[in-house]
Order: structure tokens, then sequence, then C-alpha cells
């Protein structure tokens, strides 16, 4: 259920509760998820909050400070809540009751947290999770205090993902992975490398999928030597931030790799990229978010050492598909019959 309305007057929420209430009725167990995309008032929230008990999943968009208070009073009353993801567009994080969030925060499987880089890495009330925790199976680290706070390990987790812009401390990161060989799925900024937390990450023998998010930093980090081969990565994503200069070569090194993602990609030098790591056979290059037509070219161009190439959230399959009709000796041909308009397609090569 998403719970959204563009106009903040305390009326049009009592009209929304109101339908949702009469719509809903002797069924608001069934609702499991709400996704809230407005600001929090304390009594309109707190009834939606207590007419669905059952909720075990929650997303929330705080756009302004205020809020953050209301929502860790009314949170700790979902006994069933199990995954929250918060996007938090304010400048600071208020002063809670830190027994009530700790409450909140222990029962929960899932921690998932987007925050604006201007308080990415300082202080909040998330600093309380720490070994202790024992449901949690995937979580968002957004600063020191919560690296240090997990470095020596947390057995049930799965899953990571360290935000850009934390000024996360190398020596506390090295020992969070080293700690935590169970991981399975790491999301990981490379301007956060160095030699010992690369071979850390490629000696995960559980890790199946990696994300190394790039920014302008990451560049200095382009040729950080990687000394080990891992055979449990199945699946990297590369998410371009700010005019990343792509280094591939950790590619070579993932011996089992079969899904290669490239996230926003907008590369000038497209057409030579796939030949100048001499990569080995993946079976799918996934190309997601939007690409212009040069860098398409040099895709369809160059990508020799792939069965498919997916596209994803870009182009439209129309403006892919007259490319190749126009490109000399291209190999690719459609995997099926698509809409034009759909952003979601395959490409395969050409039967010889």
């Amino acid at each position: 259920m998403n719970c959204y309305n563009g106009q903040s007057k305390t009326n049009k929420y009592r009209i929304l509760l109101n339908n949702l209430k009469r719509d809903l009725k002797g069924k608001y167990q069934l609702v499991k998820e709400i996704v809230y995309n407005t600001g929090l008032s304390g009594y309109i929230s707190k009834e939606f909050v207590l007419l669905f008990p059952y909720v075990n999943r929650i997303r929330v968009l705080l756009d302004f400070d205020s809020s953050f208070a209301i929502l860790f009073k009314l949170l700790p009353k979902l006994n069933y809540l199990k995954h929250f993801s918060l996007v938090f567009l304010g400048q600071e994080f208020k002063t809670i009751d830190s027994i009530n969030c700790k409450n909140f925060l222990f029962q929960l499987n899932m921690l998932n947290l987007e925050v604006p880089n201007i308080i990415a890495g300082s202080k909040s009330p998330f600093d309380l999770v720490d070994q202790s925790f024992y449901n949690l199976k995937r979580l968002t680290i957004i600063n020191n205090s919560m690296l240090i706070n997990l470095s020596k390990g947390l057995p049930s987790i799965r899953s990571v993902e360290f935000k850009a812009n934390a000024n996360l401390e190398k020596s506390q990161l090295l020992k969070f992975i080293s700690n935590n060989s169970q991981l399975e799925r790491l999301s990981i900024p490379i301007s956060c490398f160095n030699v010992s937390i690369v071979d850390s990450i490629m000696s995960l023998c559980k890790l199946y999928r990696l994300e190394l998010i790039s920014n302008l930093e990451s560049n200095s980090n382009n040729n950080i030597q990687i000394f080990t081969d891992n055979d449990s990565i199945k699946y990297l994503k590369y998410i371009e931030k700010e005019g990343y200069t792509y280094n591939l070569e950790i590619v070579k090194y993932c011996k089992s790799l079969e899904i290669l993602e490239i996230c926003n990609f907008q590369y000038a030098e497209s057409h030579v990229l796939f030949n100048t790591f001499n990569l080995p056979e993946i079976p799918t290059l996934l190309i997601s978010q939007t690409l212009d037509e040069c860098t398409t070219r040099g895709i369809l161009m160059s990508a020799k050492n792939f069965k498919e190439i997916k596209f994803r959230f870009g182009r439209k399959f129309s403006e892919i598909y007259n490319e190749i009709n126009n490109l000399k000796n291209c190999d690719w041909v459609p995997k099926y019959g698509y809409e034009k308009d759909t952003d979601e397609f395959t490409l395969v090569k050409k039967l010889n």
C-alpha cells in the first residue's frame, strides 16, 4: 500500500484515512507492507500505524527533520515489523528516546538507509546497532560508529551496504570484512579500497553478489593490484557516480562470474572498454539505466565476450533496434519480439 498525497493539509490525510478504513474494513490484517512517501504528522500517522498492526515491511521518506522523532515514537508499536527502509532528506538527526529506538531496531531483519551526503558519516540513532543485534540479516552502514560497533563480527548478517561519502576508516573496514566471512552480498565504494581490503573481499568464500560504487575519488584506486581469485561471486555490479573511469580488472579474478552489470553507464570509450581488459567469457552483460547513442553503439561493437546483453530501465527497444540495423557487422539480434516502447529486453548473438 502506498500512502502518498501531494498536499500536506490534515483534512487531505483524513479523507485518505477514511477511504482506507472503508475499503479495507475487516481486512486490515492483510496489509503487510506500507510505502509512506510524505511528511509525518503525529496524530494522523499514529492512526495509520494502529490501523495496520500486522505490517512487516515499511519504507518511509522523511523530507524534514521534525518527522524523525515522530517516526520513532510510532514504529515501536508495530510488533510484526521486520524490514525497515528509510529515505531521510533532512539536515540532521533529531534526538530520540534511545531505549525505544533500540527495542525497535532489535526486532528488525533488514535496516536500509538512504541519507544526504551532508550527514553521511555523522552520528545517528542507528549507532546503537552492535554485535548483539542477532536478528539483523541486511544492513546499511552510514558512519564509522556503526562500522566500529560491528567490526568484530555479526554472525547473522548476510548483506551489507556501505554508503559512499561516509569517510569510513579503512582499518575498521578491513576488520569488519575479515570478521564477517559469512557475507553473501556486499555493496562498497571503490574509494574505500586498498590492497588488503580488496584481498579480504576476494577471500569471502560465500559472497555471490558484489556491488562496486564509483565516484571521482575512486579513480585514485584504479591501479590497485589484485592477488586473490574468487570462485563464489556470480554477480558483479558497477554503479557509476560522477564520471568514474572504469577499471574492469577485478572481473578477471571472479572465476565463476555469470552476470556483469554496469549501472548508469555513460562512457565515451565504450568502444574499447571491453577489449582493453581482455575479459574472459561471461554469460550475461546487463546495462541498466540511461545510455546515450554513442555509448550504446560502442557496447554493441566491443562486447564480444558475452553470450547476451540485457538492457534495463534505459533506452527504448525501438532505438536500439534501429542502431542494430544501421551498424555494419553487428553480431547482435533481439532474443524475442518486443514492444517498441519497452525498456527491458535482451540481445543475443546471431547464429552462424
